[in-house]
C-alpha cells in the first residue's frame, strides 16, 4: 500500500472544490454600463454572481451596483453583436 498517494488525491480534490468556487473572468470587450469599448485593461473589474466583469471606469461599476441585472441586459446583446463584427471585419 502507498501511503503518499491519499494525500495527494486530497490535495487534488481540495484544489478542484477550490477552483469551482473562484469567480469567472468574463473579458469583455465592452462596459457593461457605458458600452464603450474597454481601454483599461483590467483595471476596473467588479464580481456579480460568480463572473467577474471589467469596466471603463469606477463611475461605471457604481452605477452597475444599483441594478446589474439591466446593465447585463442590454450589455450581454451588444457585446454578442460586438464580437461577431469583429469575427468579419
Amino acid at each position: 500500500m502507498n501511503i503518499n498517494s491519499a494525500p495527494a488525491q486530497y490535495d487534488t480534490e481540495e484544489k478542484g472544490r477550490e477552483d469551482a468556487d473562484a469567480p469567472v473572468e468574463v473579458k469583455n470587450k465592452l462596459c457593461p454600463v457605458t458600452l464603450a469599448k474597454i481601454t483599461t485593461g483590467d483595471k476596473f473589474t467588479y464580481t456579480y454572481e460568480g463572473k467577474t466583469y471589467r469596466f471603463s471606469s469606477r463611475e461605471a461599476i457604481e452605477e452597475f451596483k444599483k441594478d446589474p441585472k439591466k446593465y447585463l441586459e442590454v450589455w450581454e446583446k451588444k457585446e454578442n453583436s460586438y464580437k461577431i463584427n469583429i469575427l468579419y471585419d
